[in-house]
This record gives C-alpha cells, structure tokens and sequence, in this order.
C-alpha cells in the first residue's frame, strides 16, 4: 500500500493499478481509509490539481491557501448549538444517516494534498447542504453534485459500478431513472 508521497509521484499506469488495488480495498470495506485515499489520488489528482491552480490565480483562492483552514467537526458540541443554526443542522444530520466525521489524516505537504483531503472531509457535509443521505441511491445523485464542481474521475468510476448495483437493490425502474437523477443534481 503506497503511501500519499509515493501516490503523489505515479504516472498514469501506476495510478490504474492504484485505483485497482483502491477498488479491491473498497469492495472488502466501503470506509477503508486507506483505499479511500487511494481511490481518489489516482483517479481525481489531475482535476483537483486543475482546482489547486485555480485557486492559486484568485484572490479568495491564495487566501485560502495561505490559511489551509481545517474542517474539522465535533458533533457532541454542534448538537447543543440552538435548533436553526448550520451547525445544529449538521450534527443531527449526522446523527440522522448515523455517519461519523471523517478521521483526520496527515498534515497536507502541498496544494493539491490540501485541496484533496478538503474536498474529502467536506463530502459529507455537502450531502447535508444538499439534502441527500447516504445510501447508494442518494449516493449516486450526491456524484453529480461532485462531478459539478471538479473533473472526478472517481465520481464517473463510482457512478458506473454504483448504477449496475441499483437493481439489485431498488430495481429496474429505479436503474432507468438514475441518470436522469444524477443529472438533476448534477
């Protein structure tokens, strides 16, 4: 299992390899970290790269940058937040879907690092702000949401295998109308 430096370092090949490994991790345990990681430097590094650039070039963007703040969540302390507020909001979302925070990682090295773990550790808060919980079909809508703010490759990767596991679970009516749903989230 290569570590974050050494995935930062692949080319093309290596990084299918490493979505490959990633993707065997992941069908073993959907929440392995490590598998999460790698799934994501090898098949988004290129696009949150492009996010990184951008960033650079504007004026919120470098302050941003120059901050790196942490998203980091306590839920015992946003749940006494009064009813109404953000946090609130979140924290018993959170405690609705039973998800926990994402656990903390290494202190990013790098842009692109920062901008990958960020966009990690906001996952689950964009499916609060946009009121999709965590099953696979509100999943599967929550990857338009993503493929809408960067180019993901493992977005499209999850959207495919996620979509050939609809009728199983909600059947075909359901596989039928998911394109259209992602696309409306999209």
């Amino acid at each position: 299992r290569p570590s974050v430096d050494e995935m930062k370092q692949m080319g093309v090949f290596s990084k299918v390899r490493l979505a490959l490994a990633a993707m065997v991790a992941l069908s073993k345990s959907i929440v392995d970290p490590w598998g999460q990681m790698a799934f994501q430097w090898a098949l988004d590094s290129g696009g949150i790269g492009r996010v990184a650039s951008r960033a650079a070039k504007d004026e919120q963007g470098q302050l941003l940058l120059k901050e790196r703040p942490e998203i980091r969540l306590d839920l015992r302390a946003l749940s006494q937040l009064p009813e109404g507020t953000f946090g609130r909001f979140v924290a018993d979302w959170f405690s609705a879907w039973g998800i926990a925070p994402f656990a903390a990682r290494r202190t990013p090295t790098d842009e692109v690092e920062y901008f990958v773990d960020r966009l990690f550790f906001a996952h689950d808060l964009w499916h609060a702000v946009v009121g999709l919980g965590t099953d696979l079909r509100n999943e599967l809508r929550f990857l338009g949401v993503t493929l809408a703010q960067y180019g993901s490759g493992s977005a499209v990767m999850a959207l495919v295998f996620g979509w050939l596991q609809v009728p199983a679970q909600y059947g075909w009516r359901a596989f039928f109308a998911m394109p259209a749903e992602v696309w409306r989230f999209y």
